[in-house]
């Protein structure tokens, strides 16, 4: 959920597609041709696949820093991490 929530506030456009695990369905042929390993979620960036949130996270920070790093004018004042940014991969990333 995390990559989801990410992208809107960053305000791309995407589309997403729920995955049903009660019904496997990151297991079904079509899922695995995108993503051979089944994992969940997966975005797909010029046609390759990104698994893992921490990476997700890491490559939209990277992609759209700007804007994933500023507060927009409408939203209220947050609490800035220690990171300055919100979307901070080291948030998501154990080191060591």
């Amino acid at each position: 959920m995390a990559p989801h929530i990410a992208l809107h506030e960053i305000g791309v456009d995407f589309e997403s597609r729920w995955i049903s695990f009660a019904k496997h369905e990151q297991y079904a042929p079509e899922y695995l041709k995108l993503n051979p390993a089944g994992k969940v979620p997966t975005l797909l960036v010029d046609g390759h696949p990104l698994t893992e949130v921490a990476a997700i996270l890491y490559y939209l920070a990277k992609r759209f820093p700007k804007l994933a790093c500023s507060r927009r004018a409408t939203s209220k004042p947050r609490r800035r991490s220690s990171h300055g940014c919100r979307l901070s991969p080291r948030r998501s990333i154990r080191h060591g």
